[in-house]
C-alpha cells in the first residue's frame, strides 16, 4: 500500500503546478506538503484510518471550524528530484460542495513573503492569508483545479511552535 493506491497519483497536478511556475520564472523550491480535498465528513474519516497505515499523524488542528490532518509520510513521495515529506488532509468545510482530489501544493520560499513577491512583480498572488499570525501564505490558482501555496515556514515547523504555544495538542501524547 502506497500514497497512490490511497489517493491517486498527486504528480499531474505537481508537473502542472512546476509547469506554470516556470512560465513565471519562479524558481524551483522545496515543496513541503501537498492537500488532498474530501467531499464528505465520512470519506474524511475513512481516509484517515487508510493513511495511517502508511504515514504518522503529525497534527490534526480544528482550522476555521473543521479539523485538518497533516501526516508525515513513512517515504516521502518522490516528484523528480524532490521528496515530500506531508500530506494535508481537510475535512470539508460545511456547505462547500469540493470535489474530491489534488488540490494543492505548499513550497517554502527561504525568504520572507514580501521580498519572494517583489521577485515576481508580475505575478498575481492571492494575498488573502498574507496577513496570518503564523506561517503567513500566499497563493498562485494554477489552472482551474489546482494551487500553489507560499510560505516562510514548513508545516513541520508550524506544527512544532503551534504545540509549544499550547495551540496544538501534541498528538503523540493522545
Amino acid at each position: 500500500m502506497n500514497l497512490e493506491s490511497i489517493l491517486g497519483d498527486p504528480r499531474p497536478m505537481l508537473s502542472e503546478i512546476k509547469r506554470v511556475c516556470a512560465l513565471l520564472q519562479m524558481a524551483p523550491l522545496a515543496c513541503d506538503h501537498i492537500c488532498y480535498r474530501v467531499a464528505t465528513v465520512e470519506r474524511y474519516e475513512f481516509l484517515k484510518i487508510e493513511l495511517a497505515r502508511i504515514a504518522m499523524l503529525a497534527a490534526e488542528t480544528p482550522v476555521n471550524g473543521r479539523p485538518i490532518c497533516i501526516f508525515t509520510l513513512h517515504e516521502p513521495l518522490v516528484f523528480e528530484d524532490q521528496l515530500i515529506p506531508c500530506v494535508e488532509l481537510p475535512a470539508p468545510k460545511a456547505a462547500s460542495g469540493y470535489a474530491e482530489g489534488w488540490e494543492h501544493a505548499e513550497y517554502v520560499t527561504g525568504m520572507p513573503l514580501d521580498e519572494f513577491r517583489s521577485r515576481h512583480p508580475d505575478v498575481s498572488f492571492d494575498l488573502r492569508a498574507a496577513n496570518k499570525e503564523i506561517n503567513p501564505e500566499i497563493a498562485l490558482k494554477v489552472g482551474d483545479r489546482y494551487q500553489a501555496k507560499f510560505h516562510t515556514a514548513s508545516i513541520l515547523e508550524v506544527i512544532e511552535l503551534e504545540t509549544r504555544l499550547g495551540l496544538v495538542k501534541d498528538v503523540r501524547e493522545c
